[in-house]
């Protein structure tokens, strides 16, 4: 993750390493949670039977967004637009 240790014991930190190492991660994380929304809404019975609880109406956005409200949330799009978005509920998951 950055830090390289030589023959003779002596310790070099890399910062450009350790950052493009976290964002590696992040992005797989991404990647995960991506896939796991197109599952989210199937449930596995004790039965074996698959039972669909929702029509998956997840919606995953990938921004710095902020509250601006009880219920609503705003973040800029790629393209510099400002986005509200009202919900009765928002998950913020934090990585």
């Amino acid at each position: 993750l950055g830090w390289n240790i030589s023959e003779g014991g002596i310790a070099n930190f890399d910062w450009a390493t350790m950052v493009q190492s976290v964002q590696n991660h992040v992005k797989k994380l991404n990647i995960s949670y991506r896939r796991s929304f197109d599952t989210a809404n199937m449930r596995s019975m004790r039965n074996g039977e698959t039972v669909q609880f929702s029509d998956g109406g997840v919606t995953y956005y990938n921004a710095l967004a902020r509250f601006n409200g009880p219920k609503s949330v705003a973040f800029d799009a790629p393209n510099g637009e400002q986005v509200i978005l009202t919900a009765q509920r928002i998950i913020v998951a934090c990585g």
